[in-house]
C-alpha cells in the first residue's frame, strides 16, 4: 500500500504518478477482476451524469458555470442520494426528524434539513459526520471523501474500528487498487470533478462480483436501462461501427459538390444500412486540393467523411459583346476575381487603331460578366477590337473583335418607383444622356420643379420640390434623353401613383453590427443621414455613411479607435425624415458582434524584386507590427513596413501589408526567413497573430538598371540598383561613349582601369591622366550582367554627370543596448574600410573600450559594442557618455574614398528601451499575482500604483499550463529602496505548480515607456 504522504509526493510530481500508475498497471494485470473496464463514451462524465439525472444544476441546468462551482458536502450527499435511485433522495427530501446534526442550522433551507437528518439515521449512504457530531454542509469536498462513498457504493466497508475492508487514511490508496484515480489528485472538488469520479465508479466491479455498479444499479431500478443506453454507458442495440466514407469526385474551383444525404454504415452485428446525414455548411471551394467534408451520422454521435478534389478549370472568355455604343460585355467561364475585374488596366478597347478610355468596369451578381464602361461613345457599325489581358487571370491575353457595333434598340423607362411625394426613382433600359436636366421632366403637364441626381448612367432620381398630391399623377420624359446612339427615349405617358404615408419613419432591421459597421434598413425610404445627427451613448464616433440607391439601407461606419463597445450601446439617429414629411428621432440598442478572431498569414508574394507583399486573412493595421528577415546565412536584413498594398487600379487591401529595404533597394536574390509578430486586425480589439515564422524565396528575373553616374577628377562612378557580375562589370568593351562633335561611338582609352567596388553595385572607371573628361556626351553601358545573369537593356548616360558631393556625416548617436552605441550616417561608407580606431568613447574623463564594430549598410548604422555595460539611462556609473571621432587620420570612408566628417565631441542619446528582467509569483486569496520585474521605471497611463489602462493591458498575454487566462486586475508601481519597478498582472485561481508564461507585445499606441525625451518604448518580452 502506498502510504499517504507518498501519495501527496505523487501528486505533485506527475511524472513520477505516471511512472507509478505505469508500473502498477503491470501489477494489476496479476488481477484483472481489480482492473477499470472503460467503455467507449462519447459523452462527457457531466452530460452521462445529466442523462441519468443524478446532475440536475441550478438556475439554467448543468451549465458551465454551474460544473465549475466547487462541490459543497451537503450538495455531494444529494448526488450520491441520486445515484442509488429517485426513491432515496425522495425519502431524504420528505424525512421527519427528531435528531440531526449539530450543525443543520447552517442550512437556511427545511430539505436541507431534513436532508442531513436522513444521512444521519442511514449511516450506510457513508455521510457521518464528524466525532464532534457536525456534519460541515457548506465544507468543501475533497477525493478522499468523495472515494469513501462510492468504495461504499461498490460494497466495501471502512473500518470504524471494528473492521472493515479499508480506513479513513487509506482511502486513495485503497481506491486506487480497485481502479478510481481519475480526479485523485485534485485538493478539492468541482461539480464537473464529482461527475467524473461517479461514471469512473459506475464501470468498476462490485466487490466479490464481476457485476459493474451499473449494472447492479440497473438492476435493482436505481437507474433507468434505457437512460443508460442513451447516455452510452451500455451498447446492447445495434451500433454503428463504420461509415463508408463518400467520394465525390471532382469539382472546379468556385463550384459546390452535390452532398448525399443518405450514407452507408456498418452496424456491429455486421448489417449494412442507409443513415441520414447532416454535412458541415462551410466547404472552402476557392483554391485546388483534396478537402474532407465531415458530417453528423444523424442520431449518432458517429462522424462521416466525404472527400472532393477541387481542381481549377483555367479561367477563359466565353464571349465579348455590346448592345449599345458606350458599354461592353466580357463573360467569362466561372467566376472572376473582382479586384482584377475592376481593374481597368486589364483590358484595352481600340477603334480605328486608337484607344478608347475605359471609365468604369462593373462586375455582375454571379461574377461571371465585367461590363467594361466607356468614357465616350463609339460610333455605329465601327469595328472595335477589345483585349482582356493574362493579368486577369487567363493563360494568356485574349483578343477578340466587335466587327460591327450595333444600338438598334430605342432605350426605355424599365422601372419606376415612386419613393415618396417628393421622390422618384428611374432605371432606364440602357445608359442615356440628358437625364439629369430637370426641364427634360414633365410632371402633370409642368416642368418638373426640382433637380435630378444621377445614380449611375442607367438610374436617375427626381427630387421635387413641391410636394406631390396623394392620388394619380402623369409624367412624361422629353425626346431630349437619348441613348448614346442618339436614340430618343420611346416616350410614352407614365402613369404613377403617390399613396398618402403617414407612417413615421422607423428602424424595419438591424441587418449587421459590428463594433465599427451598423448596416440598418429603414421601413421606407429616408432622406440621407447626417453624420453630425448620429450620437452613440458609449461616445462612439462616426465617420462615414453610406447608402444604397433604395434610400432604405444605410451603413454608418465608425472609427476604428472610437468604436462601439463589446457590450453595445443605444444609439440615437436624430430628425429621420421620409419623403412624405414625416419625421421623428430613432433610438437603437446596438449590441454589436465582436470579432475574437486572430489574424493569420495566408501567404507572399514578391513583386519587381523590392516588395515582400503579405497576405493575412482579414484587415490588419499596416504599421506597427514586427517583422524581423534573416538571409540563409541569419544575417538580419533590415526592413521597413510600407503599408497597405495598392494595386495598380488604386484599390487598397487591407488584408495586405508591403515590406520594403529602408531605402527601396532590391533583395538580393535566395532564401530567407521571416519572424511575423505583433500583427493586430483592424478592429477595435487588436487581435493580435499568433507569432510565426515563413520561408521566403527571392528569384533574380530584374535586369539591372543604371541609378546614377558620378564624376570625380578623372573618375567616372556607375551606381547600379543591385549587385553585379564581376566578370561583366569589368569588361571594358561594355563601355564607351559618345562625342556629339563627330557622333560616333569611341571606346575607352587603352590605360583605362576598370574597378567593381565592394559594396558590388559601383563601378568605377578611371581614365588615364591625359584623358579630357569633357569629350564625354554621352557614356554608353551595355552587356551588364547581375549575379543571376539578368543582362541589362543598353543605357546612354547624359553628360553632365553628378558630381560627388560631401562626404558621409554622422547624423546622431545613440545608446540602444547594455553595451551599444549606435551611429546614425547621412551616406553610405565602403564597410571594408570601417576602423574601431577612428572612434572614441568617454564617460566624463574616461576612455570606454570598443569591443567590436560593425555596419548596417540598410539603414547606415555604426554599431559600437563595448566591453563597459551601461545603464538603462544611457549613462556609464552615472556619468554622460560622448563620442567623437579620433584626432589621426580617419580610415573609414565612402565608396569615392572621402573620410567621414570628423564629430566633435556629442553626449549620446538614450535609446535604450525598458526590458523585464524577470517574474515572480504569488498565490493570494484564490488568485495568483504574477509580478513582472523592470530594469528602471516607465511611464503607464494612469502614474503609479494604479491600474494599466485597458489599452496597455492589452498588449499582455497570459498563458496557465498553455491556456490563455484573462488578467482580471493590474497594477504599474515604481522602484523603491528595496524593490525594483514592477508590473502585476493577477488572474483569478490558484495557479502554483502550473506553467506560466506572460508574453507582452507592444501595440501601435504603447504608452508603457521610459522617461528618455524619446520615451522609448518597453521591449517585447516572454517570460519565463
Amino acid at each position: 500500500m502506498i502510504c499517504g504522504k507518498v501519495w501527496g509526493i505523487l501528486n505533485k510530481n506527475k511524472s513520477v504518478l505516471t511512472l507509478y500508475i505505469t508500473t502498477m498497471f503491470i501489477i494489476f494485470t496479476m488481477f484483472p477482476q481489480n482492473i477499470k473496464s472503460i467503455s467507449q463514451i462519447n459523452k462527457t462524465e457531466a452530460e452521462i451524469c445529466e442523462i441519468l439525472g443524478i446532475l440536475k444544476g441550478e438556475g439554467y441546468g448543468v451549465t458551465e458555470e454551474y460544473l465549475s462551482k466547487k462541490t459543497q458536502r451537503l450538495q455531494a450527499a444529494i448526488l450520491t442520494l441520486r445515484l442509488f435511485g429517485g426513491s432515496c433522495e425522495k425519502e431524504a427530501l420528505e424525512y421527519k426528524w427528531t435528531d440531526n446534526f449539530k450543525d443543520a442550522s447552517d442550512v437556511l433551507w427545511l430539505q436541507g434539513k431534513n436532508i442531513m437528518a436522513y444521512l444521519k439515521k442511514n449511516p450506510q449512504f457513508g455521510w457521518r459526520g464528524d466525532q464532534n457530531g457536525k456534519f460541515n454542509p457548506n465544507g468543501e469536498v475533497t477525493p478522499q471523501m468523495m472515494y469513501k462513498i462510492l468504495l461504499e457504493a461498490l460494497g466495501y466497508k471502512q473500518d470504524y474500528g471494528n473492521g472493515g475492508d479499508f480506513k479513513w487514511e487509506e482511502v486513495l490508496d485503497f481506491a486506487f487498487w480497485v481502479g478510481l484515480w481519475d480526479v485523485s489528485y485534485k485538493d478539492v472538488l468541482t461539480n464537473r470533478d464529482v461527475a467524473i469520479a461517479i461514471v469512473e465508479a459506475l464501470q468498476i466491479p462490485m466487490k466479490d462480483s464481476k457485476k459493474t455498479l451499473l449494472e447492479k444499479l440497473i438492476e435493482d431500478g436505481s437507474i433507468d436501462r434505457n437512460k443508460a443506453i442513451e447516455a452510452g454507458l451500455i451498447k446492447d442495440y445495434p451500433l454503428i461501427v463504420s461509415v463508408k466514407e463518400v467520394d465525390l469526385g471532382v469539382v472546379d474551383v468556385g463550384e459546390y459538390p452535390i452532398m448525399p444525404s443518405h450514407v452507408t454504415v456498418t452496424l456491429n452485428d455486421g448489417t449494412k444500412k442507409e443513415a441520414s446525414v447532416v454535412w458541415e455548411k462551410e466547404i472552402d471551394n476557392t483554391h485546388e486540393g483534396i478537402r474532407t467534408i465531415i458530417g453528423d451520422v444523424e442520431g449518432t454521435d458517429i462522424k462521416a467523411f466525404a472527400t472532393v478534389k477541387f481542381v481549377s478549370k483555367p479561367l477563359e472568355v466565353l464571349d465579348i459583346s455590346a448592345d449599345n455604343l458606350i458599354e461592353i460585355n466580357v463573360k467569362f467561364n466561372k467566376p472572376i476575381d473582382v479586384i482584377k475585374a475592376k481593374n481597368r488596366n486589364n483590358y484595352n478597347v481600340k477603334v480605328d487603331d486608337k484607344n478608347i478610355e475605359i471609365k468604369d468596369v462593373l462586375v455582375s451578381k454571379d461574377r461571371k460578366t465585367a461590363t467594361l464602361c466607356l468614357s465616350n461613345a463609339v460610333e455605329q457599325q465601327k469595328k472595335v477590337q477589345v483585349t482582356v489581358k493574362k493579368e486577369i487571370g487567363i493563360e494568356k491575353d485574349t483578343i477578340r473583335t466587335i466587327d460591327s457595333i450595333l444600338d438598334i434598340k430605342l432605350p426605355e423607362v424599365e422601372e419606376i418607383k415612386v419613393l415618396g411625394n417628393r421622390k422618384i426613382h428611374l432605371k432606364f433600359s440602357e445608359p442615356v444622356v440628358n437625364a439629369d436636366i430637370s426641364t427634360n421632366y414633365i410632371i402633370n403637364n409642368g416642368t418638373l420643379q426640382g433637380y435630378v441626381t444621377r445614380i449611375d448612367n442607367r438610374v436617375y432620381v427626381l427630387n421635387i420640390i413641391n410636394t406631390l398630391s396623394y392620388g394619380k399623377h402623369t409624367l412624361v420624359i422629353s425626346r431630349g434623353v437619348q441613348d448614346y446612339a442618339k436614340y430618343p427615349l420611346k416616350v410614352d405617358t407614365i402613369e404613377f401613383e403617390v399613396v398618402k404615408d403617414e407612417r413615421l419613419p422607423d428602424i424595419d432591421s438591424i441587418i449587421s453590427a459590428t463594433q465599427t459597421m451598423v448596416v440598418v434598413r429603414f421601413n421606407k425610404p429616408v432622406e440621407p443621414l447626417l453624420k453630425e445627427k448620429i450620437v452613440s451613448a458609449d461616445g462612439a464616433k462616426v465617420t462615414d455613411i453610406r447608402y444604397q440607391d433604395d434610400f432604405q439601407t444605410y451603413e454608418i461606419e465608425f472609427e476604428r479607435t472610437a468604436a462601439i463597445r463589446e457590450q453595445g450601446t443605444e444609439i440615437t439617429i436624430f430628425d429621420v425624415l421620409d419623403y412624405y414629411g414625416n419625421r421623428r428621432t430613432i433610438k437603437i440598442n446596438v449590441i454589436p458582434v465582436v470579432d475574437k478572431q486572430l489574424p493569420f498569414f495566408i501567404g507572399y508574394k514578391v513583386k519587381d524584386q523590392d516588395k515582400i507583399i503579405l497576405e493575412f486573412s482579414k484587415d490588419v493595421v499596416p504599421t506597427g507590427a514586427t517583422y524581423v528577415l534573416k538571409d540563409s546565412s541569419g544575417e538580419v536584413i533590415n526592413i521597413n513596413q510600407v503599408g497597405w498594398h495598392i494595386d495598380e487600379a488604386g484599390n487598397i487591401a487591407r488584408n495586405k501589408v508591403v515590406l520594403q529595404r529602408y531605402r527601396g533597394e532590391l533583395f538580393e536574390p535566395g532564401n530567407y526567413t521571416l519572424n511575423i509578430q505583433d500583427v493586430v486586425d483592424y478592429t477595435p480589439r487588436e487581435n493580435r497573430i499568433v507569432p510565426v515564422e515563413i520561408s521566403i524565396k527571392i528569384i533574380d528575373n530584374i535586369s539591372p538598371e543604371v541609378k546614377e553616374v558620378k564624376i570625380k577628377d578623372k573618375k567616372l562612378f556607375i551606381i547600379f540598383n543591385e549587385k553585379l557580375n564581376y566578370e561583366t562589370a569589368i569588361t571594358k568593351n561594355n563601355y564607351s561613349y559618345l562625342n556629339f562633335s563627330n557622333y560616333v561611338s569611341v571606346k575607352l582609352p587603352d590605360e583605362t582601369v576598370i574597378e567593381l567596388l565592394p559594396d558590388k553595385k559601383t563601378v568605377a572607371i578611371t581614365f588615364p591622366e591625359k584623358f579630357d573628361m569633357r569629350n564625354i556626351d554621352v557614356l554608353q553601358i551595355s552587356s551588364v550582367c547581375d549575379l543571376a545573369g539578368n543582362v541589362m537593356n543598353p543605357k546612354g548616360i547624359l553628360a553632365p554627370f553628378g558630381v560627388v558631393d560631401s562626404p558621409p556625416k554622422i547624423m546622431s548617436v545613440s545608446v540602444t543596448g547594455k553595451n551599444t552605441i549606435v551611429l546614425t550616417l547621412s551616406k553610405d561608407i565602403n564597410p571594408e574600410t570601417l576602423s574601431a580606431s577612428d572612434f572614441v568613447v568617454m564617460a566624463g574623463t574616461e576612455h570606454l573600450s570598443i569591443k567590436a564594430i560593425d555596419y548596417d549598410t540598410s539603414s547606415r548604422r555604426i554599431s559600437l559594442t563595448l566591453y563597459e555595460y551601461l545603464s538603462s539611462s544611457g549613462q556609464y556609473e552615472g556619468k554622460d557618455i560622448t563620442v567623437m571621432t579620433s584626432a589621426g587620420n580617419i580610415k573609414t570612408s565612402d565608396f569615392y574614398g572621402q573620410p567621414i566628417q570628423g564629430l566633435a565631441p556629442t553626449k549620446v542619446e538614450d535609446k535604450f528601451p525598458p526590458y523585464a528582467t524577470g517574474m515572480i509569483i504569488q498565490s493570494i486569496d484564490n488568485n495568483t499575482n504574477i509580478i513582472i520585474s523592470l530594469n528602471e521605471n516607465i511611464r503607464s497611463a494612469n502614474g503609479s500604483g494604479k491600474q494599466l489602462s485597458s489599452n496597455e493591458l492589452s498588449q499582455f498575454i497570459v498563458l496557465v499550463d498553455e491556456v490563455v487566462r484573462q488578467v482580471i486586475s493590474s497594477k504599474y508601481e515604481t522602484s523603491t529602496s528595496t524593490s525594483a519597478a514592477r508590473i502585476t498582472l493577477t488572474i483569478a485561481g490558484n495557479h502554483a505548480g502550473k506553467k506560466i508564461r506572460v508574453l507582452f507585445f507592444a501595440g501601435p499606441n504603447n504608452t508603457l515607456t521610459d522617461y528618455a525625451p524619446t520615451g522609448n518604448p518597453l521591449a517585447n518580452f516572454e517570460l519565463p
